[in-house]
């Protein structure tokens, strides 16, 4: 339109004239007939509504009918500097070097007076490229950045945190914002020419292979994704195993370009597998208390229904694309924000007054929330679909949706294997780990506590007997030899306090020192408390057997006890440093535990037994033991016809060596076969100590206490009948 024609115009009334980019009959997607119509459809539906007022109408101005570079400037310039241009919508192009870009570098917009804003309905830049191109423009379409993010949020839905990328020379440019954008979860990136080969393609995708990834993305314009999906396939790259996704529009072109490089059979089986996720940006309608929110006098479907009527008036069978909902809308922007941009402004107050009404001037559109943050939209929609099957003839399967108030809405969905499939090959995973088996706390609690009791009682025990050491009951049963007895009973308790030590701790060093402490206190408590008490008979058997005259005195007594505990200390002694005791850490058990689907997880219990290299300084000793048991056995023998209670205890030597030896016997034998059992162990051997001490403390010093009770005098003595 000349500037004259403007003019005149002017004085009928006011035109605004909208310039609009079509795209070329070279792509398929978006043909030049399909965005004029959509386009056309609005300017009258925006006529009808009154939104415009009474003296003004919108011109729609052809801008270009190609897409990149110079071909779209020498097209579009005439009409750019011969007509009073107050806006322009479009391009129709997705790449970084579209006619947008070359519209804005040129020297013409650089120096114009009137600088035009641009809106986008359909080009899904990334980021802006120059900071002429942030201020001239405003988006209506979510743009690739959104989308991807949408997708990011959807795949981490399903549990994958692995993504491959395949892109082209039409994304080289937005490799760091891909990398930016995957952040972490972006595993390889695959550079495919247009040009490449068969074998060629095949190499670069064996780095998904050796990556282990399994979901992959396409960030192309289409190009490569035939020959790529085709050289995957022989590859076996596709199937239940993987999944591909891309941007919706480009699968339209499937059906027609595979037959160029995948055989008959390859289309067959990809019809027949899990087809790839479609990401876009949807037209979503939101419905509030069962109403749908529009301001444009119809709903997203009730809008594709009328189109596909006008379409059918002009004879065209193009159909209708989701970027038909957003050229549309740009139109209802233009009307409803119409007053500034006709505004009697010029330059940079003309495009901040324009943007500034863009921004404030929100609405419900066939395509969502039309409103805008920045230069993108500010309510961006988007939907996540998948082709059932590589045939986009067949209707996808719906997903998840993210509405225009940012609210995600998943979908369950039917995979291949009935589960959704994982990223990466599945492989057992065997996690070990050792764990040391303890005595069990319950037991240590218990057992101590009775040690503790039993303590107490001797403690008691011991006060009684020097407390009335001069009466003639106790001064007869030798106080000082029933003292030793009661403190190698005491040591004997200790012995059992110093095993459950070994509970509380964690290395062989430690469970080493209560091994070599345990034997020890055992060892010294036995001897002080049996010899002493045999030491007690042999003088009885002395006395009945040397005649008259025979005496005995308590130094004699205590020789002989601290000989016994002397030849076990050398023993001892000896035995630490020729092969000296250590715990030694065994395997018990291997517990397995399946954790999820793949890892398995493996608990080797140990524990901790006490050994010697040799045991020769064992046997001795229990040699020596055995001998010292069979010796007191005999004097209780020989001195059972003696029948002074408070003097001889021949009885209760005699019963004492009976149920110790038995004990000692079948400890010996289970301790062995329940080694590897700490709790058990503990527990038996602990049982066996507190038998051992208390029983013959029982028969010993039970008479002659509760004689003591009857007595308090101390000065009745018994003499048994035979």
């Amino acid at each position: 339109m000349s500037r004259l024609a403007a003019g005149i115009a002017a004085v009928l009334g006011r035109q605004v004239n909208v310039g609009f980019f079509y795209s070329g009959d070279e792509s398929p997607l978006w043909p030049q007939e399909r965005t004029r119509y959509t386009a056309e459809l609005a300017v009258a539906h925006v006529t009808q509504s009154g939104q415009l007022p009474a003296d003004t109408s919108i011109n729609l101005l052809p801008l270009s009918t190609g897409c990149v570079g110079e071909n779209a400037i020498t097209k579009a310039l005439p009409f750019v500097q011969n007509s009073n241009l107050d806006l322009a919508v479009g391009p129709a192009c997705s790449t970084e070097t579209s006619a947008l870009i070359s519209f804005l570098a040129h020297p013409f917009f650089r120096n114009h007076s009137l600088q035009i804003p641009f809106i986008l309905p359909e080009a899904p830049f990334t980021t802006p490229i120059t900071e002429l191109e942030t201020k001239l423009h405003r988006r209506l379409i979510p743009s690739e950045t959104f989308q991807q993010s949408h997708e990011k949020r959807m795949v981490n839905h399903f549990g994958w945190h692995r993504i491959g990328i395949v892109y082209d020379i039409d994304y080289i440019r937005q490799i760091q914002h891909i990398k930016t954008n995957w952040g972490s979860e972006l595993v390889a990136l695959v550079f495919i020419s247009p040009d490449y080969t068969k074998t060629e393609i095949q190499r670069a995708l064996q780095s998904f292979k050796d990556a282990d990834v399994k979901i992959i993305r396409f960030a192309t314009l289409g190009a490569v994704i035939e020959p790529v999906i085709c050289a995957a396939e022989e590859m076996g790259m596709l199937g239940p195993d993987y999944v591909w996704s891309a941007a919706a529009a480009l699968w339209h072109t499937f059906q027609q370009k595979f037959p160029q490089y995948c055989t008959e059979e390859q289309i067959q089986r990809l019809r027949k597998t899990d087809g790839p996720l479609d990401i876009a940006a949807h037209p979503i309608n939101v419905e509030v208390n069962g109403t749908i929110l529009t301001d444009v006098g119809r709903t997203s479907a009730q809008f594709e229904q009328e189109l596909l009527e006008y379409h059918t008036t002009l004879n065209y069978t193009g159909g209708v694309t989701i970027y038909d909902y957003y050229v549309y809308d740009s139109i209802w922007v233009v009307a409803k924000n119409i007053e500034a941009i006709t505004a009697p402004l010029v330059g940079e107050e003309r495009l901040m007054n324009i943007f500034q009404s863009f921004d404030e001037n929100e609405f419900y559109g066939v395509s969502s929330r039309v409103g805008f943050l920045g230069t993108g939209p500010k309510y961006p929609s988007g939907k996540l679909r998948r082709l059932k099957g590589w045939d986009w003839n067949r209707s996808p399967e719906h997903i998840a949706t993210v509405d225009d108030w940012g609210v995600e809405v998943i979908n369950e969905m039917d995979w291949a294997l009935g589960e959704v499939p994982l990223d990466y090959t599945p492989r057992w995973v065997v996690n070990f780990s050792e764990q040391l088996v303890r005595i069990d706390t319950t037991f240590i609690l218990c057992y101590d506590s009775l040690a503790a009791v039993i303590i107490v009682m001797l403690l008691a025990i011991l006060f009684v007997n020097v407390y009335f050491r001069n009466q003639k009951l106790i001064r007869l049963t030798s106080p000082i030899m029933n003292c030793v007895i009661v403190v190698g009973a005491i040591i004997l308790m200790l012995a059992i306090v110093v095993h459950s030590m070994e509970a509380f701790v964690n290395t062989s060093a430690g469970a080493t020192w209560i091994c070599r402490a345990r034997f020890a206190l055992v060892l010294l408590g036995f001897t002080l408390g049996f010899g002493a008490l045999f030491a007690k008979a042999w003088r009885v058997y002395r006395a009945l057997t040397g005649g008259q005259g025979v005496t005995i005195s308590n130094n004699l007594l205590l020789g002989q006890v601290f000989a016994f505990l002397a030849v076990d200390i050398c023993l001892y002694v000896a035995w630490q440093v020729v092969w000296p005791i250590e715990a030694v850490v065994y395997n018990s058990t291997l517990e397995e535990t399946q954790v999820g689907e793949l890892e398995l997880r493996r608990v080797q219990l140990i524990f901790f037994q006490c050994e010697s290299e040799q045991p020769y300084f064992l046997y001795a000793l229990l040699v020596e033991k055995t001998l010292l048991l069979l010796f007191g056995g005999f004097i209780a023998f020989e001195t059972r016809n003696v029948h002074i209670e408070a003097l001889n205890d021949s009885k209760s030597i005699g019963i004492s060596i009976y149920n110790v030896g038995f004990c000692c016997a079948f400890g010996l034998i289970a301790s062995v076969i329940l080694e590897n059992n700490p709790t058990v162990s503990f527990a038996l051997l602990g049982g066996i100590q507190l038998f051992c001490t208390v029983f013959p403390l029982a028969v010993v010093f039970g008479p002659r206490l509760l004689s003591l009770a009857r007595d308090p005098s101390g000065e009745s003595v018994s003499v048994r009948k035979r």
